[in-house]
């Protein structure tokens, strides 16, 4: 599995804060990012995400696909600006294509 070791991140600051000490704020933005994600206001079409995976970088970086396909799908869907949306959307997706590397399911 290919991944350059950077994970993306939507929220600004997110990944000095975290490498650094987590303070309160950032314990309030998880809080509203797993409200996010358990309120999904967005869907996962499986057989297209795939579909566009295999085709755009099969066996490639998990980490550049994940955040190039939430911004387009954060473009066409009027979502561009909600950052804490875009962020959950992209912890799933990223965490989704991982296991299914792993499992053998796509390259």
């Amino acid at each position: 599995m290919y991944t350059n070791g950077t994970q993306f991140n939507f929220v600004k600051g997110a990944v000095g804060v975290i490498n650094t000490k987590l303070g309160e704020t950032l314990k309030r933005l998880n809080q509203i990012l797993y409200g996010v994600v358990e309120a999904k206001p967005y869907t996962f079409d499986w057989d297209y995400i795939i579909k566009e995976y295999e085709a755009t970088c099969a066996g490639g970086d998990i980490d550049e696909f994940c955040s190039s396909f939430v911004h387009g799908y954060a473009m066409m869907n009027n979502f561009l600006s909600d950052h804490a949306i875009k962020e959950a959307m992209y912890v799933e997706l990223r965490a989704n294509l991982i296991a299914k590397r792993v499992s053998g399911e796509i390259a």
